[in-house]
């Protein structure tokens, strides 16, 4: 998001999409896109912070993947395939891409922290030094990080909750097979 082709990347991604005509290609191409998109969070956080244009676009676009990726696992199953490998292998790719944005997160909160940490350092000096200019100043600053301190815990909890939904619908595939199993063993 930001870059003037970005249309033209999420145009061919749909493109993609439609081409993929096996459930399995559907599941492959879903988990190929969610992380893309993990690695795309990854970059504006780091890059542009949390109040970034476009972070919105892209927990939308990591929710439909992951919604793909469910509903191609479904359609298979109504067809009558057996889903617990690809299921299986979904929910863990998915383990690892969630990992992976719950990491950038930790750090952008840690970094943030950081941040408050040095502004109520600077404060504390500025008022040793009477200078009440640099101790307004460096209020409003404190003031919008933790804003964004706080926007961020909302984006982390609405990236969670985007990929909620289909990663239960995945889950619920591998537990039946789990399920089975076990009851085959008894």
């Amino acid at each position: 998001p930001g870059d003037a082709l970005y249309g033209v990347k999420t145009m061919t991604e749909e493109i993609r999409t439609v081409l993929a005509v096996s459930d399995e290609a559907k599941v492959s191409l879903g988990l190929k896109l969610a992380a893309e998109k993990i690695e795309e969070i990854k970059r504006i956080l780091k890059e542009r912070g949390v109040e970034a244009k476009g972070l919105d676009k892209v927990l939308a676009r990591l929710e439909k993947n992951v919604a793909r990726v469910a509903e191609a696992i479904e359609n298979k199953k109504e067809k009558g395939g057996d889903v617990s490998g690809l299921a299986k292998e979904a929910s863990e790719k998915l383990d690892v891409e969630k990992e992976k944005l719950n990491e950038t997160l930790r750090a952008q909160r840690e970094n943030l922290k950081d941040k408050i940490k040095n502004i109520r350092e600077e404060i504390k000096k500025a008022r040793e030094a009477g200078d009440a200019t640099k101790i307004d100043s460096l209020a409003k600053e404190l003031e919008a990080v933790k804003a964004e301190k706080n926007l961020l815990k909302a984006k982390e909890d609405e990236a969670k909750e985007k990929v909620k939904d289909g990663e239960e619908k995945i889950e619920a595939e591998v537990e039946i097979k789990e399920a089975a199993a076990k009851a085959i063993a008894e």
